[in-house]
């Protein structure tokens, strides 16, 4: 591998203890608490929506441009630019007006559902093939997945590792523990699996109830009908299979840049469309700050 002059000289400064670069990963403790507590006030919001009228938002929801920061390098302006360009010639209509929302969204030059005429918004939702009632099901589902996620990802790390505690003391503390009791009752298939498992058990106290299979299916259906569709790489042009969360922000990938992939030196981390670096130390994922790539 062939290091260019920049890694050369952050490497330098990292080693040389004069400049280390700024680098983020997961929420812990209190961060973690908190999390929940939005989670919860996320869901009561979307609770008191009537279940055929979420469509709408939902399209734009998780913003598919991730935006570039103050000051970005004109390379990765010029990037943004030729990747937008390159989304709408390849789109037929439905999919340059998706695009065309989400650049708006992510710029934060106008918000698309309230900008976009009626008409558009119609064929977007007829185009997304999904009954409202799905909708709000994988709507519940991603709220949590936030919290849920890296906790899964962790945890099945560990256990690949054969480390005895597949759960740490601070997080036995830090989430709530039915979701503690309920992860540590089997080996989970996906993320997803677990939190329908979650919420259903979760909402026999509430208001609103939800049965494991149903919030499975919705969202199964909403993954095979949309979100794959228009969901791309994060670290290439290719589509997206699945997605791991950070800090509230879902950040999917193909199966070439899998979380269980990601190399574990900063000089080798995968760079993403917005410019920053990911790589991962033993089962915690990190990253630097975008406003680092110049």
């Amino acid at each position: 591998m062939t290091l260019s002059n920049r890694d050369l000289g952050e490497v330098a400064e990292v080693l040389m203890n004069e400049k280390p670069l700024p680098k983020f990963t997961d929420y812990t403790g209190t961060e973690i608490t908190q999390l929940f507590g939005r989670c919860v006030q996320r869901q009561d919001l979307l609770e008191k929506i009537d279940p055929q009228q979420p469509a709408r938002e939902w399209l734009f929801e998780d913003c598919k441009i991730t935006p570039l920061p103050n000051g970005a390098a004109d390379s990765l302006i010029c990037q943004r630019y030729r990747e937008l360009l390159e989304l709408l010639r390849t789109s037929d209509d439905i999919g340059a007006w998706h695009w065309l929302g989400h650049w708006l969204k992510s710029e934060n030059i106008r918000d698309p559902v309230k900008f976009f005429p009626e008409v558009v918004l119609k064929q977007l939702v007829q185009a997304s093939d999904v009954s409202p009632a799905d909708i709000r099901n994988a709507r519940v589902v991603r709220i949590w997945l936030s919290y849920t996620e890296p906790l899964v990802r962790k945890i099945k790390w560990r256990r690949q590792g054969k480390q005895e505690n597949p759960i740490s003391q601070w997080e036995t503390r830090a989430y709530d523990s039915d979701v503690v009791g309920l992860v540590n009752s089997k080996a989970w298939n996906s993320a997803e699996e677990f939190t329908s498992d979650w919420i259903a058990q979760w909402s026999g106290e509430r208001k609103v109830k939800y049965q494991r299979e149903t919030l499975v299916n919705s969202y199964s259906r909403c993954v095979a009908n949309w979100w794959i569709r228009f969901t791309k790489c994060s670290f290439c042009r290719q589509h997206a299979t699945a997605e791991f969360w950070m800090r509230e922000e879902n950040i999917p990938h193909c199966k070439e840049h899998s979380p269980d992939k990601l190399p574990e030196l900063l000089i080798d981390a995968w760079p993403d469309r917005a410019g920053r670096r990911w790589w991962r130390e033993g089962i915690d994922i990190y990253f630097t700050d975008s406003s680092t790539a110049k």
